[in-house]
Order: structure tokens, then C-alpha cells, then sequence
């Protein structure tokens, strides 16, 4: 929900740089190892063990990314949200609040200034 919340920052639309936008993308379920360790039990693991085979492969997840990475079809486009290379709607976010996004972007900061020159 940040990440989507961060698209929508007003403070991050009035400092954007030239050629850089900022979309969400929802890569949908795919079939990686995350979470394989976890300890949910028995029928939870095995749930999860069948599950991954029928979820596509995580490159097929990772189209709607190179897409707007390097698609001339959304150059200029930001502020969107995007699935399978469609842009949606935004989910809506209850919270979203100018005070809300300022906290984020200040969050944001703090942990990127360190590595800003």
C-alpha cells in the first residue's frame, strides 16, 4: 500500500527530474521461493507446495516492469497504477491524507539521504 501511496506523493511530483516517472505495478501471484521457509505447518507448507506449481514463473510476473521500464508506449507516463501492462484504476487508500504522504516522502528521505549527493 505505500508503494501505491508513494505514486501519488505530491512532493515527489514537484521534484521529479527530468525523464523519470513513477508507477505501481502489481506483478500478480507468481512461483518464487519467498516464503518457502516459513513455518506455518504441515498443511499450510504443503498448500504452499502445490500452489507454486501452478503460479506462472517469475519472469511472466516481471513483464508488466520491463514494460514500463522500456516501453515507448508509456513514456511520460506517471502517477499510474498497472497490471499484465494495463494501466487501472488506482486502489483507493483510505488513509491517503497530504499528512499521510508527507510522512512517507519524509521516510523515504531519511533513508535514501545517506546515499543522495
Amino acid at each position: 500500500m505505500s508503494i501505491n501511496l508513494f505514486t501519488q506523493v505530491t512532493e515527489l511530483q514537484k521534484q521529479v527530474i527530468n525523464n523519470i516517472t513513477v508507477n505501481c505495478s502489481h506483478p500478480g501471484a507468481v512461483g518464487t521461493n519467498f516464503g518457502q521457509d516459513s513455518d506455518n505447518g504441515f498443511l499450510n507448507n504443503l498448500i504452499y507446495k502445490i500452489a507454486l506449481r501452478l503460479m506462472p514463473a517469475p519472469e511472466k510476473g516481471a513483464v508488466t516492469n520491463v514494460y514500463l521500464a522500456s516501453s515507448d508506449e508509456v513514456k511520460g507516463v506517471t502517477g499510474k497504477f498497472f497490471n499484465n501492462k494495463k494501466q487501472y484504476e488506482k486502489p483507493q487508500i483510505k488513509e491517503h491524507t497530504p499528512e499521510k504522504e508527507q510522512q512517507l516522502w519524509d521516510y523515504c528521505m531519511k533513508l535514501v539521504k545517506p546515499y543522495l549527493k
